[in-house]
C-alpha cells in the first residue's frame, strides 16, 4: 500500500511472488490464467516501481526485475528497466487525472459503452450501436 503525501490517494495491490534471489537481487512474479496482455505487464511494472515505496518500507531502496507466468509455464520477462522516468511520467499523469476535480475526457466508444451502466439520457455521449 502506497500513499501520497500530496492527494492523500491510495494504491494498494499484493504481488503474487516475490523471490529473493541468492545474489541479493529480487523478482517479482504475478501468474496470470488467460492470454499475455499489454495490462499484465503495466500492473507487473506498477509493483516493481510502488512496493519499494510502500509504507512498511520492508523493500525501500530495492530494484526488482518482473515476470509474468501463464498457463504451462510460459514465462515473460518484465526487465527493471522498462520503469523508467516515461513509465513514470505515465502513471502520475494517470493518478493525477483519477484525482482531479476536472471530469477525464470522454472518449465514446461501443466498446466502452457496452460496459457502462449509465443510459442514454445521462450520458448522451453514449454510444448503443455501430455508426454507419
Amino acid at each position: 500500500k502506497v500513499v501520497s503525501s500530496r492527494s492523500g490517494t491510495v494504491i494498494h495491490g499484493v504481488p503474487d511472488i516475490i523471490a529473493v534471489h541468492p545474489d541479493g537481487g529480487a523478482t517479482i512474479y504475478d501468474a496470470k490464467t488467460g492470454r499475455p496482455s499489454a495490462s499484465h505487464v503495466a500492473q507487473v511494472q506498477l509493483y516493481m516501481y510502488l512496493v519499494p515505496r510502500a509504507q512498511n518500507g520492508r523493500w525501500r531502496g530495492t530494484t526488482f526485475e518482473g515476470a509474468l507466468v501463464y498457463p504451462g509455464g510460459h514465462e515473460v520477462s518484465v526487465p527493471s528497466e522498462s520503469v523508467n522516468e516515461a513509465f513514470i511520467g505515465r502513471v502520475t499523469k494517470f493518478v493525477q487525472s483519477m484525482v482531479s476535480d476536472k471530469p477525464a475526457r470522454r472518449v465514446p466508444s461501443l466498446a466502452e459503452c457496452s460496459w457502462c451502466d449509465l443510459t442514454r439520457g445521462d450520458c448522451p455521449d453514449r454510444i448503443d450501436s455501430e455508426v454507419a
